[in-house]
């Protein structure tokens, strides 16, 4: 994938006015450019990173980009951003009561074997694995994917089930992946089946 960006708009042009003109692959190579290449955005560290969490900026061009793409609000609204272990978060996730057939809780986004991110509704907090740089188009399909549950969250959308509410922030992540022609398999190991699973109410 080949990115061509001109620098010469102001920030607050590229994040406010251009982003809803551009395609969804020049939105994603200028959120690609402002995370790897911009000086703007570059952290001095990876602590320093984490510490930060996503830049305004990039959480901003995410939800232009969702709300563009897909059947959701625009909310500039952000949520909290905290980085914690994989046993923190599973702990996050289950001591939560369990779900009803008609609750629109968002489940935990995980792979095969192990969760890289959860979204709770309550505190509007999205957790991020201790291990998410977001320097690569795969953690920032996690960021894609959690902003989406809590635009839902935000602006109170209701669905059938659970699965029903995953299956809009699948397709989030699936069609940003797909702009870098990666897919939800290659970089998570979530398969098609899997994937009908968890994105269909069973019963």
């Amino acid at each position: 994938m080949t990115c061509t960006i001109v620098t010469a708009f102001s920030l607050s042009s590229i994040v406010h006015v251009s982003v809803r003109k551009l395609s969804a692959r020049s939105v994603a190579c200028l959120i690609a450019w402002t995370i790897l290449i911009s000086p703007i955005f570059a952290r001095s560290s990876l602590a320093e990173e984490k510490a930060h969490g996503p830049t305004r900026a990039l959480m901003s061009m995410v939800v232009s980009w969702l709300s563009t793409n897909f059947d959701l609000p625009e909310s500039h609204a952000y949520p909290s951003i905290e980085f914690v272990s994989p046993t923190t978060m599973a702990a996050i996730r289950y001591r939560w009561p369990q779900v009803s057939p008609s609750d629109n809780r968002s489940l935990p986004l995980s792979g095969v074997s192990e969760l890289v991110a959860v979204y709770n509704d309550t505190n509007r907090t999205i957790y991020l694995s201790e291990g998410w740089t977001g320097v690569s188009f795969a953690d920032l399909s996690i960021l894609v994917h959690e902003m989406v549950h809590h635009l839902q969250n935000v602006g109170q959308l209701k669905y059938s089930c659970p699965q029903a509410r995953e299956g809009v922030a699948f397709a989030a992540q699936e069609r940003w992946l797909s702009l870098s022609g990666r897919t939800l398999e290659s970089e998570f190991g979530i398969d098609k089946l899997t994937l009908l699973v968890r994105t269909n109410c069973l019963g």
